[in-house]
């Protein structure tokens, strides 16, 4: 079999990879360098799946790794066959040294933590207040007599009479607007710890977690915080 020796100027990662592309293909007879880096003979693609370091923190390097990218069952770097153990040690501790001296990622830092809204202070239960006793019956007055009806002025032709015009109902109260109305009167020292205890009173409000789905008491705790 005729021999071909080419000689080219590259340096040991150049000379390493082309090593591992002649050897992968085969056919032809490689001959490990002088200079103690080896060719890879594992058959296969490289690993498209391979981390960027193993478990030792160490990046795959093409001088002294196999070309597979494969890793040992310890979890570091499969050896290139042929790589001597002072080559092997010295590229180690270079990629070690290069790891090491990399620059580290900033620390982001936490958001403040955002502190919670004073819970609105529980209502106690007002006192039980006996029934009055009742009072005597009261004898029917008679009854006064028929009054005629006056009648409504007319409306104006295509209008219709304001008298059965409705008023538009009140908009409901909503519980998130009772909140920023309580916050907003405790802020201004309207509301404070000596006089809530009466405007609930006066709401009716017996249970603060009922303000949660009866429109109706929320609307008359409105109201009387609305008069403070």
């Amino acid at each position: 079999m005729p021999i071909l020796t080419i000689t080219l100027e590259i340096n040991d990662v150049e000379r390493a990879t082309l090593l591992n592309h002649i050897a992968d293909r085969g056919g032809i007879a490689v001959k490990a360098p002088a200079n103690g880096f080896g060719h890879a003979t594992d058959e296969g693609e490289p690993d498209a799946d391979a981390p960027a370091v193993d478990k030792t923190g160490i990046p795959w390097d093409a001088r002294i790794h196999s070309g597979n990218k494969k890793l040992n069952a310890d979890g570091t770097w499969r050896r290139m066959r042929g790589v001597t153990d002072d080559v092997f040690n010295r590229v180690t501790a270079e990629l070690r040294a290069a790891v090491a001296s990399a620059p580290a990622a900033p620390a982001v830092e936490a958001a403040p933590a955002v502190e919670a809204a004073p819970a609105a202070p529980a209502v106690e239960a007002a006192p039980a207040v006996e029934a009055a006793p009742a009072a005597p019956a009261v004898p029917a007055a008679p009854a006064a007599p028929a009054v005629e009806t006056v009648a409504s002025a007319p409306a104006f032709p295509g209008l219709p009479n304001p008298a059965d015009i409705a008023p538009p109902p009140p908009a409901p109260v909503t519980y998130d607007a009772l909140i920023a109305r309580y916050k907003e009167l405790t802020e201004s020292g309207k509301l404070t710890n000596d006089n809530y205890k009466a405007v609930y009173a006066a709401a009716g409000v017996t249970d603060a977690n009922l303000l949660q789905t009866d429109e109706s008491l929320r609307r008359r705790l409105m109201d009387e915080m609305n008069k403070l």
